[in-house]
């Protein structure tokens, strides 16, 4: 017992072999477990995703929904572009701005007004 992963239908006729069919409640969060909702009791999801909670309700047996854990894809999107670091690098960088500015204004002036 434990030594073998089961996965999708190999999942479902092991545990329809031991419970029988509708004997058993799952928890699954991905595509692969649709086979092994349909012949259990109850269908518990964790998952965001409305396309496989829709198709799991479709079955009769939708129980509870879970959160994964993950950000929707959009805070995730806004998070990965770091929109608070620009103000730090900004900040952190002005003093190489003004000081490459001066330089160069310092160099325009000797050059076309010389003394």
């Amino acid at each position: 017992m434990g030594d073998t992963n089961l996965k999708g239908d190999a999942k479902r006729d092991a545990l329809v072999s031991r419970y029988g069919e509708g004997g058993f409640d799952y928890v699954g969060n991905d595509w692969p477990d649709m086979g092994i909702w349909q012949s259990s009791a109850r269908a518990h999801v964790v998952s965001r995703s409305k396309p496989l909670i829709n198709q799991v309700r479709s079955h009769g047996n939708l129980g509870r929904l879970f959160e994964d854990g993950k950000p929707p894809l959009s805070t995730a999107l806004f998070t990965a572009m770091r929109p608070h670091r620009g103000r730090r690098i900004c900040l952190s960088s002005f003093p190489y701005w003004r000081l490459t500015a001066m330089v160069i204004a310092q160099a325009y002036f000797k050059h076309y007004w010389p003394s």
